[in-house]
């Protein structure tokens, strides 16, 4: 490729790169990162469905999402190792959480590199483009925590997508699919409370913490952190307080975005 291709943010080496993930607005906003780098991309929304495209599609790379409901990406990443062997893609894995130990059970499942999200642009630019495991993980690990007075929106996060979006329509789709997620992902919570099911309050609080954190809706994401910490601890008590705040901190966070329609502030 020509320095201009580099120039623009392409990869100087094309690779065929399988996006999993099973939330629509992450899959929009990796595959469009990916573009802009020059790479060719599938997707593949749940861990079943990712190890037989694995199997037989030839990949480079694949950006394997962690926390799935039908088969995890650590397991799915055992299955792939185990059926393809040395033959096997370099497997990245992405999630939302950052917790002591993550990283070293990601790589002890056969990943080769571990990403933040929300995931950086350069973050995921140098772990594609490495060989090996490595650390390119670790400034992109320590970028997930939101503050503790998280504004609706983090325009500086809407601001960094726009060098991969030149008409604009892949942050208005990525804020649209997230916006119709959200409510179902609000109610699995408000289910499981009633239920006292932790595990699946942990889950569905930690699907809407990685979309909100994606697109940038700080205090959704800094509550959603909350209630999936709670959750893990078996505080079902503190958990339940911090869902009463959901559908505010969602209400917010719609219409601060709807404002930036009418008048795009941060761009």
């Amino acid at each position: 490729m020509s320095a201009d291709g580099e120039k623009s943010g392409q990869s100087p080496v094309q690779l065929r790169v399988l996006v999993v993930d099973d939330i629509d607005a992450n899959r929009r906003l990796a595959l469009a990162m990916l573009r802009r780098f020059g790479h060719v991309s599938d997707v593949a929304t749940g861990g079943s469905e990712a190890v037989e495209m694995a199997v037989t599609g030839g990949y480079d790379v694949i950006l394997m999402d962690v926390q799935m409901p039908d088969v995890d990406g650590m397991e799915a990443t055992r299955r792939i190792r185990a059926r393809l062997g040395a033959a096997s893609p370099r497997i990245i894995a992405a999630t939302a959480n950052v917790v002591p130990g993550d990283r070293e059970r990601c790589l002890a499942a056969g990943m080769d590199d571990y990403l933040s999200k929300p995931i950086q642009h350069e973050a995921l630019r140098a772990a594609i483009g490495q060989t090996g495991g490595g650390g390119a993980a670790h400034p992109a690990a320590r970028s997930e925590a939101a503050p503790a007075s998280a504004a609706a929106i983090d325009w500086r996060r809407i601001k960094s997508l726009e060098p991969f979006d030149t008409d604009g329509s892949m942050v208005a789709g990525a804020i649209a699919s997230f916006l119709a997620d959200a409510p179902g992902r609000i109610g699995a919570m408000r289910a499981a409370q009633s239920a006292a099911d932790a595990a699946g309050m942990a889950a569905a609080a930690h699907a809407l913490k990685g979309a909100a954190a994606n697109i940038g809706a700080a205090r959704l994401q800094e509550l959603t952190q909350r209630i999936e910490s709670l959750a893990r601890e078996g505080d079902l008590a503190g958990a339940s307080r911090a869902i009463a705040g959901l559908n505010k901190a969602l209400a917010e966070a719609r219409a601060a975005l709807a404002q930036r329609g009418k008048s795009s502030p941060g761009s």
